[in-house]
């Protein structure tokens, strides 16, 4: 009985860690997939920003976007970091 015990709480600890593993490499690739498009948004925005600066109606709108994109990027992060603790 004990050999049987043993043996489950030794798959059990394996498939705990074939979890946290999977979850880590998805996070990865889904933060990859939305970081960089967010990125690239920001960049698109500066330039805009920098080319339009006589038209305050637009950078203020551009400036929002840049705002929300900023704050998705860091919300991804959290998420991130919370994850990591967690597993």
């Amino acid at each position: 009985m004990m050999l049987i015990t043993e043996q489950t709480a030794f798959f059990q600890l394996i498939k705990e860690k074939r979890n946290n593993v999977g979850i880590k490499f998805a996070n990865s690739c889904i933060s990859a997939q939305i970081l960089e498009p967010l990125q690239t948004i920001d960049q698109y925005v500066e330039f805009l920003v920098r080319k339009l600066e006589q038209r305050p109606e637009i950078t203020t709108i551009l400036n929002a976007i840049n705002y929300c994109s900023r704050f998705i990027q860091f919300s991804i992060l959290d998420l991130q970091a919370i994850s990591n603790i967690t597993n």
